[in-house]
């Protein structure tokens, strides 16, 4: 009887527990967790950038801050849908993320707490000094999340083994930095690339550079080029005396 009891009170305090849509699990990036699904107004065909900045934010807990010309942009701005169904908690960051970067807006964490507080910046923002764009630093072991962050803007540094990062450096810069500075590629010491971009593309960067790497210490070395032989010195005859 007691047993059937317990087994009573353990079903229940599961139903209680369990919700429809679990909140996303805790983010390694300063970021809150997602409290619940993103659901589409009834027959929308299109929304807003702002509204979807708004929902995250709602979402998160987060408080969101950003340039006045930005906030005019992301209002103006749409996003046409193809379909309406709801995004699961847990994919949330991922798609309005990957929504936002293509129009070339990205997100960072200003701070953390009971608080939370995320910077919008992007297009509107070209003009403003590179130390004004906020990057979030993380640890090397961290990059692979980053596949689902495509407008978190973070920073990284990576250790190369077998390549010069001051070789690299220069033909990198030419390739990943812009003007706004959100992209930076900065050499530290003989090996090491402080790297800087939105988060899949620092991932693709960073993946690309250890294969680079791995490349490098597969090659064989060769041996440097001697110099070739002088040719033998032809003698002279003795001249005669009085000359």
């Amino acid at each position: 009887m007691k047993l059937a009891c317990f087994a009573g009170l353990a079903l229940a305090s599961c139903a209680a527990t369990k919700a429809p849509e679990a909140a996303s699990e805790e983010h390694a990036f300063g970021l809150p967790p997602v409290r619940g699904a993103l659901e589409f107004p009834a027959d929308a065909h299109e929304v807003t950038l702002g509204w979807l900045v708004d929902e995250l934010a709602r979402l998160t807990g987060q408080e969101l801050t950003m340039s006045s010309a930005l906030r005019a942009q992301l209002d103006s701005e749409t996003e046409p849908l193809e379909i309406t169904a709801a995004v699961p908690a847990r994919e949330v960051y991922a798609f309005v993320e990957a929504i936002l970067a293509v129009q070339g807006v990205l997100i960072a964490p200003v701070k953390g707490g009971a608080r939370p507080v995320l910077a919008v910046q992007g297009f509107a923002d070209a003009g403003r000094p590179p130390g004004e764009i906020l990057a979030v630093p993380i640890e090397l072991g961290l990059v692979e999340a980053l596949a689902g962050h495509p407008a978190l803007v973070c920073q990284v540094m990576l250790v190369l083994e077998n390549v010069d990062s001051r070789q690299l450096q220069t033909e990198l810069r030419q390739l990943l930095s812009d003007e706004s500075g959100v992209q930076q590629v900065v050499p530290a010491g003989d090996r090491g690339l402080l790297l800087r971009a939105p988060g899949a593309k620092l991932l693709g960067l960073v993946r690309a550079l250890r294969e680079v790497d791995r490349a490098s210490a597969a090659r064989p070395e060769t041996e440097p080029a001697q110099p070739p032989n002088a040719p033998p010195e032809v003698p002279t005859a003795p001249r005669p005396a009085g000359e």
